[in-house]
């Protein structure tokens, strides 16, 4: 009896110093001080593995209860990690002013006769950073959607912020409702879901620094829940909205051929295309689609941020970090990685869920070591995946990829080797012991 108490009370401690530790992050100002986001958010994984690796000690309704907290911790604190909510507002109020958000860039308006009088746009221009500012908008017209709904209300930030957050925890609960009834149509423990849910990178990046992420992530779980059950039609429209968030989910869009067959999959990749086209129309023209195209290849051919294999590649060339070096790294690894998806994705029938969320974790982790940029919450979608797995290394990454806030301690030049090393090289290792013994959930039956 005794150990039953002590085991609770344990629980009790460790909800605190998750919480706490959760808070402190999202509230430090300042992100060069690595330090003070790194110590916090080392504690709150650790608090974080406790209570969600031996599940056990917590029921479903406790777990359900503990996200709606974070939720609320994400949605009140002002985003201090990342500068992209500034751009979000910016696209939101061009709307409200006449103004088609793919049609020009910050820089080319901010000083027109509507814009320079204005403090709020001002003041939106100047917080979203001078990359942002010289660029035309990358985001889809889905999340123009989102930014302009949030910007209907007032020109503050902070309170167009707040509902902006509200609109993304709104949809995260949706996925996680659907994601506990997918686990049970699979015959998979429920309490799996929060590996995900209460995960402290998704946590701070999708709600606390407002990262869509999350979104996207809810409309894959509830497309995969009506794929699961053989509904094309909604499963089909459902997919097409996580696409128009993050174009990424089209890598997972071959193995449907495997899984369903192709009579069934040229059907849903025909009502996937019809409902990008009809969310795309009304924002996306033949004037403006040439600037979207564009900001989207700058992320693949120009910027290198915390890549693995383009910057081994970068560090055996001798003219390493010159952008046209980028450039053609970049096109090799997009195409082998492509021949590596399609080959998996074709590879064999797909019979079972499990191998199928089996097989698309692989090819997204492929995907996300040949990437030229990887900021933390790119790694989201792939530990979604990795729930319906046995595999562990994704969530060992999620704690290992936050080092790479320490660029903005270093004075914004690259990633120190080192720390680059610590990311990846123990992510690697466990990913290769985890593909030949099959994944630690299943050799220490936790889970």
């Amino acid at each position: 009896m005794s150990f039953k108490i002590n085991q609770k009370w344990l629980v009790y401690l460790s909800t605190f110093l998750f919480l706490t530790s959760i808070f402190f992050v999202l509230n430090e100002e300042n992100r060069s001080h690595f330090l003070s986001i790194f110590l916090p958010y080392t504690l709150a994984f650790a608090a974080y593995f406790f209570l969600v690796i031996p599940s056990k000690n917590i029921s479903t309704n406790e777990f359900i209860g503990l996200t709606c907290f974070t939720f609320i911790l994400g949605i009140i604190s002002t985003p201090h990690l990342s500068t992209d909510y500034f751009r979000f507002l910016w696209d939101g109020e061009l709307f409200w002013k006449g103004v088609n958000p793919f049609d020009f860039t910050p820089n080319e308006i901010i000083h027109s006769k509507h814009f320079i009088s204005n403090n709020y746009l001002k003041e939106l221009h100047a917080g979203m950073g001078e990359l942002s500012q010289t660029n035309y908008s990358c985001y889809t017209p889905l999340n123009q959607y989102f930014f302009i709904f949030s910007t209907w209300f007032s020109d503050s930030i902070y309170v167009n912020t707040l509902l902006l957050k509200s609109l993304i925890a709104i949809f995260q609960l949706t996925g996680l409702i659907y994601l506990i009834q997918l686990l049970k149509l699979i015959k998979i423990k429920v309490n799996k879901a929060f590996l995900l849910f209460l995960n402290p990178l998704f946590i701070i990046e999708s709600i606390g620094n407002v990262h869509f992420e999350g979104v996207m992530i809810s409309f894959l779980i509830v497309a995969f829940y009506y794929l699961i059950k053989v509904k094309i039609f909604p499963a089909g429209m459902v997919l097409s909205l996580a696409i128009q968030i993050k174009l990424i989910p089209l890598l997972l869009i071959p193995f449907l051929w495997r899984f369903l067959g192709w009579k069934k999959a040229m059907i849903t990749y025909s009502i996937i295309g019809i409902g990008f086209l009809v969310v795309s129309m009304f924002l996306l023209n033949s004037s403006n689609i040439s600037h979207f195209t564009h900001s989207i290849r700058l992320y693949f051919e120009l910027f290198q941020f915390n890549s693995s294999f383009l910057f081994v590649l970068l560090q055996l060339d001798p003219l390493h970090y010159y952008y046209h070096k980028i450039g053609h790294y970049s096109f090799i690894l997009s195409v082998t990685t492509l021949i590596m998806i399609l080959y998996l994705a074709f590879w064999k029938k797909i019979t079972l869920p499990k191998e199928l969320f089996s097989k698309m974790t692989i090819a997204y982790f492929i995907y996300l070591l040949s990437c030229t940029t990887l900021h933390p919450w790119y790694i989201l979608p792939a530990i979604f995946l990795s729930v319906f797995t046995n595999y562990t290394f994704l969530i060992l990454w999620s704690f290992t990829v936050f080092l790479s806030y320490s660029f903005y301690s270093n004075g914004n030049v690259a990633t120190t080797n080192w720390l680059l090393g610590i990311e990846y090289i123990p992510v690697l290792l466990l990913f290769v012991y985890e593909m030949v013994k099959g994944g630690l959930f299943q050799r220490f039956k936790t889970l």
